[in-house]
């Protein structure tokens, strides 16, 4: 009985968020739909003309090729420890945009809208959107 009920909290545990982020390999997320989708609406702010929106979300003004997915682990490790300081396990998709400012995206969080958090160039958090 004691080895089921070993087995069964082992098994919730590897099936809980907790169990997968524990697994993960690196704390930035690879380039894929979601971060294509994420790069597009960044770069829509960032290359338009509405100065205030773009303001409210510390976003520079800067070309389109000044957006980055970030790839460096020590990077994507410091925006997710900018947001959450005892998180050592999380997985964001983080943009660099420009020299000034970086877009964090957590998966999980969207549920069909592009959710983004602006942090500054020292990982300090800026702003909060919801597109």
């Amino acid at each position: 009985m004691r080895a089921l009920a070993a087995l069964t909290l082992a098994l919730l545990f590897a099936l809980s968020p907790a169990g997968w982020r524990a697994s993960r390999s690196s704390p930035c997320l690879a380039a894929d739909s979601t971060s294509a989708d994420l790069i597009d609406d960044v770069t829509n702010i960032v290359t338009g003309t509405d100065s205030v929106f773009r303001a409210q979300l510390y976003l520079p003004h800067v070309a389109a090729n000044q957006i980055t997915l970030v790839t460096a682990d020590s990077i994507c490790q410091a925006a997710i420890t900018g947001l959450e300081p005892n998180d050592t396990t999380g997985q964001a998709y983080v943009l660099r945009v420009g020299t000034s400012a970086y877009v964090v995206s957590f998966p999980i969080e969207n549920a069909g809208t592009i959710h983004f958090y602006t942090l500054d160039s020292t990982f300090k958090l800026k702003a909060i959107a919801v597109i």
